[in-house]
């Protein structure tokens, strides 16, 4: 655990920990909140998510050769009824040849109801949405000086049939926008839109 920190949008605590893993160079930090009615609930919820990011990267790899991952978070909402959790990072496995992949992953929290939010809840016209991410509606955002990048891709046929519920697409919410994350095979893009200009498409809660 290192020093308590405030979050960008509430007077509510945060604490930072970290999950290490023995034998591999493995850091990834991930916030609990302190001060919510429920915050243990809230706080299960973040530990069980970010825990399952990390079994799943290393469970191919994890007794057989040496990795690396590291993740860092960011609060990126966060509300007395809303939560949205933005972590980025990489991991690699140079001893079978795996580069490093960058990665970001996202968790939103309905915290009144202390649940975790999927797009199904968020969305309630997941095909216009997705309509729209195809034909470029959304801003794609610059990272890292990287060149912003348009989401069509002529042959990703299969991930396009799965629409907004495919598994390379996650979200998140920053300030008044709407933010769409793709996993690429390497890396990731991010495309925003702001929140007023897709609310006909959204859940009203």
């Amino acid at each position: 655990m290192e020093d308590s920190v405030l979050s960008r949008d509430s007077p509510v605590i945060v604490d930072q920990y970290i999950i290490k893993r023995e034998g591999n160079n493995v850091c990834v930090k991930y916030p609990m909140i302190l001060g919510l009615e429920n915050a243990e609930t809230v706080n299960s919820l973040i530990k069980t998510h970010i825990s399952e990011v990390v079994e799943r990267r290393s469970r191919v790899i994890r007794n057989q050769y040496y990795y690396e991952m590291r993740y860092q978070y960011e609060i990126e909402f966060f509300s007395d009824k809303f939560l949205s959790i933005r972590y980025e990072g990489w991991w690699e496995a140079d001893d079978v040849g795996i580069q490093r992949i960058e990665r970001t992953h996202t968790i939103n929290i309905d915290i009144e109801e202390g649940k975790v939010v999927s797009k199904a809840d968020m969305v309630k016209n997941s095909d216009r949405v997705f309509e729209m991410l195809m034909d470029n509606q959304f801003e794609s955002v610059q990272l890292d000086e990287k060149e912003a990048r348009p989401y069509f891709s002529p042959g990703d046929f299969i991930r396009q049939a799965e629409g907004l519920a495919g598994s390379h697409l996650d979200y998140y919410i920053r300030g008044d926008k709407f933010i769409i994350t793709r996993q690429e095979i390497y890396d990731f893009t991010e495309y925003a839109s702001r929140i007023n200009e897709i609310k006909e498409y959204l859940n009203d809660d």
